[in-house]
């Protein structure tokens, strides 16, 4: 009987220590609540570079598209304008993924570098139009 008593007393000590653990955590610096910082509202912007088949095209065609890569993270970088998140291949398209603040100012500083670049045809640009990507617009490169 001593034993089952003492067990629950030790929850109770570990219960109560948690307590306080969650309380301090909260309240620190005259007694303020620490609050996150939002996060700044993220837009994507997604270049669908189409390949030669409907998989994942052929070992030639995705290297071009690396000199195309390299001058989107320069531009978004000197423009601030957001970051450039990486690449996907796929059922017939090489995917640019890039987000930030703005998709409008994403499509300024990288629309003028994916036309130069010479994209093949039947490819296109999707961006968000509102967060999270419940509604978005596209163009046909």
């Amino acid at each position: 009987m001593h034993r089952g008593r003492s067990v629950v007393l030790s929850l109770a000590a570990l219960a109560a220590a948690s307590l306080v653990l969650i309380v301090a955590d909260r309240m620190s610096g005259n007694g303020k609540e620490h609050r996150a910082v939002p996060e700044t509202p993220k837009y994507a912007v997604i270049v669908e570079l189409k390949l030669s088949d409907d998989g994942f095209g052929v070992r030639g065609e995705r290297d071009i598209f690396d000199g195309l890569e390299d001058d989107l993270i320069r531009v978004i970088g000197e423009q601030d304008a957001g970051e450039f998140d990486g690449t996907g291949t796929g059922m017939g398209f090489h995917s640019l993924y890039m987000y930030g603040p703005s998709a409008e100012r994403l499509l300024e500083v990288t629309l003028p570098v994916i036309r130069a670049a010479g994209v093949p045809p039947g490819s296109y640009v999707r961006w968000d139009i509102d967060v999270g990507g419940a509604t978005e617009e596209r163009l046909d490169l």
